[in-house]
């Protein structure tokens, strides 16, 4: 049976709009921005960017033919901002998210998630889950626009399929862990997870990282080393899991993050719904 989606067509801003898939034509060009994301610009910062070490002022030649694909691309509902300005003949995904929920009909075995990071609580928790994850926009886009229309997509996409708890992997780039041990430190004091749904880094992944005392803590120093959507996260009442893992593939340091859809703040639930999605919401 054909999954029927929210009705996502009044949710656009000037030339951009938002569109749920699984074409493979339209997921293969977010597949395209996610590499030139995840890799290029890590590759032209930094050297080789796929998971070997950088070589000093080496450049690495790519044909914009490059895709970051996985298995789980297959099972996912794939969200996308389309930009077609007046005389294109066909639009560009220039932002995207990627979503797996457990009440899906297609079938699959475990969530990404679950190959950092250890995620029984939230399963054992029950209800209607949704993972997020492989969200990017492309650099020339990051002006507020767009990640404004992909979270009123997610917000319309929780009341739609009804989910409970949200969760993913969210990241620092850089490798090093103390790198980032303000950012983490805050977290961990002001942003743990409840023990009841509190994820844990997979044992062969754990990384070594000493939590600060809050005293110790330079609030300032700490909200600086936060990346801007693991701060958007906090905003809507997110939590994290407790550790992190070094992804030496991707060059990051990543912390599990968890959202529960009835702690998410009215102020955000009047900013992201429209009212019909908000009664349902609170229903």
């Amino acid at each position: 049976m054909a999954v029927i989606f929210p009705d996502l067509s009044a949710l656009t801003a000037d030339t951009l709009s938002l569109k749920l898939t699984r074409d493979p034509a339209l997921v293969k060009q977010a597949q395209k921005l996610r590499h030139r994301v995840f890799f290029q610009e890590e590759a032209a910062q930094h050297g080789s960017g796929e998971g070997s070490k950088p070589i000093p002022g080496e450049k690495v030649a790519f044909t914009g033919e490059e895709v970051d694909e996985d298995k789980f691309d297959k099972v996912c509902d794939h969200l996308l901002v389309l930009d077609q300005p007046e005389g294109a003949a066909q639009p560009k995904v220039v932002g995207t998210y990627r979503l797996l929920r457990s009440n899906t009909e297609l079938p699959f075995d475990h969530f990404y998630t679950e190959t950092e990071f250890d995620i029984s609580p939230i399963l054992a928790a029950g209800g209607n889950l949704l993972e997020l994850g492989r969200s990017c926009i492309a650099p020339e886009y990051r002006n507020g626009a767009v990640i404004q229309l992909l979270w009123r997509a997610i917000g319309a996409y929780i009341v739609h399929f009804k989910i409970d708890y949200m969760f993913g992997c969210a990241s620092f780039h850089g490798t090093d862990p103390m790198e980032f041990q303000q950012g983490i430190s805050y977290l961990h004091h002001h942003h743990l997870a409840p023990e009841h749904i509190r994820p844990h880094p997979q044992p062969a992944w754990r990384a070594t990282l000493p939590i600060l005392p809050e005293s110790e803590i330079r609030r300032r120093d700490a909200l600086r080393q936060l990346p801007p959507l693991m701060k958007g996260y906090m905003r809507l009442g997110g939590y994290i899991g407790e550790g992190v893992i070094v992804d030496n593939f991707c060059h990051t340091v990543d912390v599990c993050i968890v959202l529960d859809s009835k702690n998410i703040p009215t102020r955000y639930t009047e900013h992201f719904l429209d009212d019909a999605q908000r009664k349902e919401f609170l229903e």
